[in-house]
């Protein structure tokens, strides 16, 4: 399963490095500049997309895609979760973030209102590993290792 795992992630990280080399040479003009940002990670780009696609395509590989959003009672705006997969009885929540780690209410408040049901709630972004409390921060790169481990 490691393995398999392993060749998962190689090809997601592939595919989203693909895309971004595709596009760097799609434009003639000031590619060079482009170029340069995104080696520097200093491209002006919504990364969230594209670590939520990355994510996507690796649960895809291993499990079951589901969505969640609800409006709680009382209030104007909905939440979201990114990704929810089942853990024998349990549900996991997943949430991924390119910036602004601190920033998971809708994980909390999700966890608040499944309780019961919820084995793991994990965040992934480009930090290094770390809790919050029982929100289980990790790297994108551990994704396949941690999803299959579910």
């Amino acid at each position: 399963h490691i393995l398999f795992t392993l060749s998962i992630a190689k090809c997601a990280l592939f595919l989203v490095s693909s895309i971004a080399i595709y596009a760097v040479f799609q434009i003639k003009s000031g590619a060079e500049d482009l170029y340069n940002k995104l080696l520097s990670d200093s491209l002006p780009a919504n990364l969230g997309y594209l670590y939520e696609n990355a994510i996507a395509q690796i649960i895809e590989a291993m499990a079951e895609v589901v969505f969640h959003t609800w409006t709680p009672k009382g209030k104007s705006h909905a939440y979201e979760v990114d990704f929810l997969l089942t853990s024998k009885t349990k549900l996991a929540p997943i949430e991924v973030k390119s910036s602004n780690v601190n920033n998971h209410h809708s994980i909390e408040e999700f966890s608040k209102k499944y309780s019961s049901i919820i084995s793991r709630r994990i965040l992934f972004s480009q930090k290094d590993t770390s809790n919050k409390g029982m929100l289980e921060l990790k790297p994108i790169y551990l994704a396949p290792v941690i999803i299959e481990g579910l």
